[in-house]
């Protein structure tokens, strides 16, 4: 005779504890998700920011790098380079990979008008660092004379920290510094890449050539966080030097 086989079952307040139970853990696993989300997508988005940011701080384009011109031969040949944006005559390079980052993916080369890049790194002054950059915002139609919010623009950004993840800006000023009419429109502008002044923090110097003529402005970053340019290293104001930050 085949044995018979007992088959045995929960009871039906057994099977409803045991579904109930499972309820409840997943309702943990998904509150737990979400709170961590929550709480680490803005830790990991700020830590992002500050790697970008560091980036930007270490900067440094070749001295020799052209990141504006508005000679039409130059800018012609110029056109067929991917690295640069060609608007109203002139060629402005492309932001570096950096900025860009650092702004959320907003390149300055896509705005419009485009902007070129002129100089962007770490200064210091008062013993506060800063991330300074500043850009040309104007095409042929304006002259060489680096008038802030004219042709140009120029930030002292506040630095964001694990503890304060909002980038705010300082002050902004300017002073003209082409000599010779700068108000003048001109064609045959190209300009180069700004470069952090050695053994001194707060100063940085931008090259730019302007009929045949080679000339250097001086930037400078003040304690309060300004921003001015002016020619030949002339300063009518006081900086405070500090060691060298390259």
């Amino acid at each position: 005779m085949a044995e018979s086989t007992l088959q045995y079952a929960l009871r039906p307040n057994a099977r409803r504890r045991r579904a109930f139970r499972r309820a409840v853990l997943l309702l943990i696993i998904l509150a737990v998700a979400i709170t961590s989300w929550k709480w680490a997508w803005p830790l990991a988005a700020n830590a992002m920011m500050v790697y970008h940011q560091t980036e930007c701080l270490n900067y440094s384009a070749p001295p020799d790098e052209v990141v504006f011109d508005s000679d039409p031969k130059r800018v012609a040949l110029l056109a067929n380079d991917p690295n640069y944006v060609i608007f109203g005559g002139c060629a402005f390079r492309k932001s570096p990979r950096e900025l860009t980052l650092l702004n959320g993916g907003n390149a300055l080369s896509g705005s419009t008008p485009p902007a070129a890049l002129l100089f962007l790194h770490e200064r210091r002054a008062g013993g506060v660092s800063r991330l300074v950059h500043v850009t040309r915002i104007a095409a042929a139609n304006k002259g060489a004379d680096f008038s802030i919010g004219d042709d140009v623009n120029a930030w002292a950004t506040n630095l964001a920290t694990s503890k304060c993840p909002i980038l705010s800006y300082g002050t902004i000023t300017s002073t003209d510094i082409d000599e010779n009419d700068p108000s003048t429109p001109h064609t045959n502008i190209r300009i180069y890449a700004g470069q952090p002044k050695p053994g001194n923090p707060s100063r940085f110097t931008i090259r730019y050539e302007v009929d045949g003529k080679t000339m250097v402005a001086e930037g400078f970053m003040t304690e309060d966080g300004s921003v001015d340019i002016e020619p030949d290293g002339l300063s009518t104001q006081n900086v405070m030097d500090e060691g060298t930050v390259d």
